[in-house]
C-alpha cells in the first residue's frame, strides 16, 4: 500500500515550526511556535485521539526550531531558541498533565455548579496564569457554573493574600477609597467571566462575605467616613459594585445567578437579624433588575433573615408573616410564590443532607431547594491542610447525590447544588498560616468526585 496524506498525527494547531514525542501512556505532546510564542498542545491516547481544545503558553518569546522529549529520567524536556538568541529549557512530569482522552464530557446540568471560591483573588494575584484547561475541564465534568467570592478583605496577618485583591484601590496600608476602582479588579473578573462563557458556563458573583469584609466598611478601612458595611453611608457604595458587576455579566453573556452574601449570621440579635434582612432586600432587588427570581440565590445557612423580604405577607394558614422577635410584619406579596433560591450549607454525606434540612425543605413551601458542601462536618474526605474539613469522597458524594435527586424527584423540586472542593486550599507556611488558594495544580484536583453529580443525573434520565 502506498502512502496516505494524513496530516502530522491529526495536528492542525497553527505553527510555523512544531516537534512532538509521546509518553509511556501514548500521549503525543506537540510543541508549536507561531510567531513568537511557543505553547504545549496534547493528544490523547485513546480513539479518537483528541487533541486539547487550547494548549499551554510556555512563558516568552520565541523563534526558530527547538526539540521537545522525555528524557531518561521520565520527564519532559523543551529547548527552543528565544528571540534574544539564547536557548531556554523547561521541563515536566508529563502525567501531571491529564490524558485528554480520559473523562470524556459529561452531559452539561443546569443546577450543577461549583464553587471555586477563592478564584478571584488568585487571579488577581497571578494576573498572567493560564486557566483554559482547568475551565474546560470544569466544564466537561458537567458542571454549569462557576461560583467564587468577589474579594475577602480581612487584613490580619494570615489573610494578607487576599487583601490587596479588593474591588477599590488601597490608598493607605489597610484602607481603602471607595470613589477609587481597582482597574486589576475589573481585569480579572471579566477574564473569569470569559472563562466561563467559552466553556459555556454562568459565573455567580458571591458579592460580600459576613465578617470577612468587614474591615473596610469600619473607620479604620476606608478614608470615605463608612463605620458599617449595613450603614445607610454604605449602601450606595454596595449598590453601586452590585450593580457595575451585573452589567459586565450581562454584557459577557454569562449571567445566570448572583448571591448578595456568604454565611451572613444575627446570632440571635434582633438588631443585625433586622440589618442583614435589609442588606439583602436591596441588594436582591438591584440583582433582580437583571435577572428573573429564580437567578437569586440566598444563602440561608446562618440566618434565614436573608430572605424575609422575599416571602409572601401571609403564611400558609393565613396568618401575618412577622419576625419572630418583634412581631414586625415582613415580606412582600409579590414574592408570595418564593421563586428565589433559598440555599444551606454543610450538605456532602447523606447524613449531612439530613442534618443541614434537606429534608425539611422538601415539605416546606420553598418550590424548590439548594444545598452546598461548604461547611460539611463529616465524610471520609479530608482536606490535608485544614484536618477539621471533611466530606464525602467520591463514594459517598455517589450515593448522597442518589439520594438527593431520588429525594427532590419525589417531592417534584428542583434542587441546585454546588461543590466546595478541598483541593485548593493549601498551607504555605503550616501551621501559622491559614490555607490559600493555589490553582496551578488543578490537574491534580478529584476531578472524579466533581463528575459523580452528572453521572449520577444522567443514569436517572436513563432510568437508572
Amino acid at each position: 500500500m502506498g502512502w496516505k496524506q494524513g496530516g502530522v498525527f491529526g495536528f492542525d494547531k497553527p505553527s510555523d515550526a512544531v516537534n512532538f514525542c509521546s509518553d509511556k501512556r501514548g500521549v503525543i505532546h506537540a510543541v508549536a511556535r507561531n510567531g513568537t510564542e511557543l505553547r504545549h498542545h496534547m493528544r490523547g491516547s485513546k480513539n479518537p485521539y483528541p487533541w486539547e481544545y487550547e494548549g499551554r503558553v510556555i512563558p516568552g518569546s520565541f523563534k526558530g526550531s527547538g526539540s521537545i522529549e522525555i528524557w531518561a529520567d521520565g520527564n519532559l524536556q523543551l529547548i527552543w531558541p528565544r528571540t534574544d538568541g539564547k536557548n531556554d529549557a523547561w521541563w515536566a512530569n508529563p502525567e501531571d498533565f491529564s490524558d485528554p482522552s480520559e473523562d470524556p464530557a459529561l452531559p452539561k446540568y443546569d443546577e450543577n455548579h461549583v464553587g471555586w471560591i477563592g478564584l478571584l483573588s488568585w487571579m488577581m494575584n497571578n494576573p498572567n496564569a493560564d486557566l483554559d484547561g482547568m475551565f474546560k475541564k470544569t466544564s466537561d465534568s458537567g458542571v454549569s457554573c462557576v461560583r467564587s467570592f468577589l474579594w475577602v478583605g480581612d487584613p490580619s496577618a494570615s489573610n494578607l493574600y487576599h487583601f490587596h485583591c479588593l474591588p477599590w484601590m488601597l490608598v493607605e496600608q489597610y484602607r481603602v477609597d471607595f470613589n477609587l476602582l481597582n482597574p486589576l479588579f475589573e481585569e480579572q473578573f471579566k477574564k473569569l467571566a470569559r472563562y466561563c462563557k467559552k466553556y459555556d458556563m454562568s459565573f455567580m458573583p458571591i458579592f460580600f462575605m459576613d465578617r470577612y469584609n468587614d474591615h473596610i466598611f469600619s473607620l479604620a478601612g476606608n478614608v470615605n467616613g463608612i463605620d458599617d458595611k449595613f450603614s445607610p453611608e454604605a449602601r450606595p457604595i454596595v449598590l453601586s459594585f452590585v450593580e457595575r458587576c451585573m452589567i459586565w455579566l450581562q454584557e459577557i453573556g454569562c449571567l445566570k445567578y448572583a448571591q448578595p452574601m456568604n454565611e451572613p449570621a444575627h446570632w440571635g440579635n434582633d438588631k443585625i437579624a433586622h440589618q442583614i434582612a435589609d442588606f439583602h432586600r436591596d441588594v436582591g432587588d438591584k440583582i433582580l433588575e437583571f435577572l428573573p427570581h429564580e437567578g437569586l440565590i440566598m444563602d440561608s445557612s446562618m440566618s434565614e433573615y436573608v430572605h424575609a423580604w422575599f416571602v409572601g405577607t401571609r403564611n400558609s394558614d393565613g396568618s401575618l408573616h412577622v419576625c419572630p422577635h418583634c412581631l414586625m410584619p415582613m415580606g412582600r406579596d409579590e414574592f408570595a410564590g418564593r421563586r428565589i433560591y433559598s440555599e444551606h450549607h454543610g450538605m456532602s454525606t447523606i447524613q449531612g443532607f439530613l442534618s443541614g434540612g434537606f429534608d425539611i425543605g422538601l415539605g416546606s413551601a420553598w418550590p424548590h431547594v439548594a444545598s452546598n458542601e461548604d461547611g460539611s462536618p463529616d465524610g471520609k474526605k479530608e482536606c490535608p491542610d485544614i484536618p477539621s474539613y471533611r466530606q464525602g469522597d467520591t463514594g459517598e458524594m455517589m450515593d448522597s447525590m442518589y439520594y438527593a435527586l431520588n429525594e427532590s424527584t419525589k417531592a417534584g423540586k428542583p434542587h441546585i447544588f454546588s461543590w466546595f472542593p478541598f483541593e485548593a486550599l493549601e498551607h504555605k507556611d503550616p501551621p501559622s498560616s491559614t490555607p490559600q488558594e493555589n490553582y496551578d495544580n488543578w490537574r491534580k484536583f478529584d476531578w472524579d468526585r466533581i463528575r459523580t453529580y452528572s453521572i449520577v443525573r444522567r443514569d436517572f434520565e436513563l432510568g437508572g
